[in-house]
């Protein structure tokens, strides 16, 4: 595996178990903002995923 490729799923999975952090703290911690801020890991994440997927087809 290329090892730009590796290291982008390696960033994808630490911003998924982020989010998924932020997620879980949510029904914890009443911060008006932190909706916000899943919103932008989510869509990150998105872009990590689609920055894999197109380094893969076009290796």
């Amino acid at each position: 595996m290329d090892p730009k490729l590796r290291a982008m799923y390696i960033k994808l999975l630490k911003w998924s178990v982020t989010t998924l952090f932020f997620i879980g703290a949510r029904s914890l911690v009443i911060i008006p903002l932190l909706n916000l801020v899943i919103i932008g890991c989510v869509g990150y994440c998105l872009l990590l995923f689609g920055i894999c997927v197109y380094l893969q087809l076009n290796r």
